[in-house]
């Protein structure tokens, strides 16, 4: 087998993929990670429970309505923004 997988590369199998996806091998070195290093062990606890109580649903584009808003809003805080600074 080759060297042990670093925990930046832990984190980013966990965040990137299940681990159903990933090959035997990948899932061997894997699990041998998790049981030695104890923060990568919490690291994928904690990233599995934002997983299960995070909704999962499609993002609607805002409408022409929600982007005129927002567009005022920047513009009224650019304005507010350069009063300060000329004060």
């Amino acid at each position: 087998m080759s060297n042990m997988m670093s925990c930046k590369e832990i984190c980013a199998h966990q965040a990137g993929s299940q681990q159903a996806d990933l090959g035997w091998r990948l899932r061997l070195e894997l699990s041998l990670h998790l049981m030695m290093c104890g923060n990568c062990r919490m690291a994928a606890k904690q990233f599995r429970l934002m997983l299960s109580t995070t909704p999962r649903r499609q993002a609607e584009a805002p409408s022409e309505a929600q982007i005129k808003h927002w567009m005022i809003g920047v513009a009224r805080a650019l304005e507010n923004s350069k009063e300060h600074k000329s004060n």
